[in-house]
């Protein structure tokens, strides 16, 4: 009521008839009819206003920006609007974002429950890299069915390197987590830090549908903080990455009580961990420890405009890093990316 969304003209044009993006050409006739059809869903397109906001204000810098742009016009016309299409209330599609502390990359994630169809995101596939990308697409989207949950995810990933999937969010059994592994490297290693940690919750499975990526992450919420953090930092030493303990009094400063701890499998081999906490640490005492150069003016900005309060911290071949976290639902605790 009283909102009202609008697209400059000049963004509008980029959609009218064709989109190249990443060097693939695709023509989608139905983009303008979907984007003058935006004009007129009111406040149901308002958490998306953040997304472009958040990504106008933080990525124009970046020399892909353009093919950014056209890449994230492309996903809000043909994944989120239908996803709006879908949905039986405005509860049952919750977005987040995120940005690092460089400035540099966005990802973007999406919630929906009692999502029955992934039909609508071939045309996406097409779009963003042709026929190979819609196989893998095709691939991840029998995986993501055959788990059945209730909670689907889509994410898009805005970054030099630019990436998107499926995923589902329920907690997963045993066997569940296995067929997550099957063809890793990593999956003795994983179930048995998973078996030595008294089984935590895998709550989260996103499967990429553009690289060779899939991520597990897992929810550790126990009567005590400290032994939550603690299953969370393990995983970390379990992979033979530990957290200085300089790095772990910070994040266990945090006001939240709960911890989620993620490995990203990249060519079936675990090479990202990740743990993810609310009630924001100390961001700019976790600076010094970074393997990365941080932008504080854009990460203060980006915390203060969206009442980010959540922090992921991870490590990987590149070294340490960190991630801003901000949601788009306000009666949403925390989001997982």
């Amino acid at each position: 009521m009283g909102c009202k969304t609008s697209l400059p003209e000049c963004e509008e044009l980029a959609l009218a008839d064709t989109i190249t993006i990443s060097g693939s050409t695709a023509t989608r006739p139905a983009l303008t009819s979907l984007v003058r059809h935006r004009r007129n869903l009111s406040c149901s397109t308002q958490p998306f206003d953040k997304v472009r906001t958040a990504f106008q204000v933080f990525l124009r810098e970046q020399e892909s920006y353009k093919a950014m742009q056209q890449t994230l016009e492309a996903w809000e016309t043909l994944i989120y609007l239908p996803l709006i299409e879908v949905v039986a209330s405005e509860e049952d599609l919750r977005t987040s974002f995120s940005l690092n502390a460089a400035g540099t990359e966005l990802e973007v994630m999406h919630e929906v429950d009692g999502l029955r169809s992934f039909d609508f995101i071939h045309d996406f596939a097409e779009t963003v890299s042709g026929a190979a990308s819609l196989s893998l697409c095709k691939e991840t989207e029998t995986y993501v069915k055959s788990l059945t949950s209730l909670t689907a995810c889509l994410y898009l990933k805005l970054a030099k390197d630019m990436d998107w999937g499926l995923g589902v969010r329920k907690p997963l059994d045993r066997k569940s987590l296995v067929g997550f592994l099957q063809g890793s490297a990593d999956k003795a290693n994983v179930l048995r830090w998973s078996y030595a940690s008294s089984q935590p919750i895998p709550v989260e499975v996103c499967v990429s549908c553009l690289q060779p990526s899939r991520k597990c992450t897992f929810y550790s919420f126990d009567s005590h903080k400290y032994q939550n953090y603690s299953c969370a930092f393990s995983l970390f030493e379990h992979f033979g990455v530990p957290l200085s303990s300089s790095v772990q009094s910070i994040l266990l400063g945090s006001s939240g009580e709960e911890a989620y701890c993620s490995f990203e499998l990249i060519n079936g081999q675990a090479q990202v961990i990740s743990i993810l906490v609310s009630g924001c640490a100390d961001s700019k005492a976790l600076s010094p420890h970074l393997d990365m150069a941080v932008n504080l003016s854009k990460w203060q900005r980006f915390a203060s405009m969206f009442e980010a309060d959540s922090l992921q911290v991870s490590t990987s071949p590149q070294g340490l890093t960190m991630t801003r976290l901000a949601h788009c639902s306000s009666n949403r605790k925390m989001m997982l990316l």
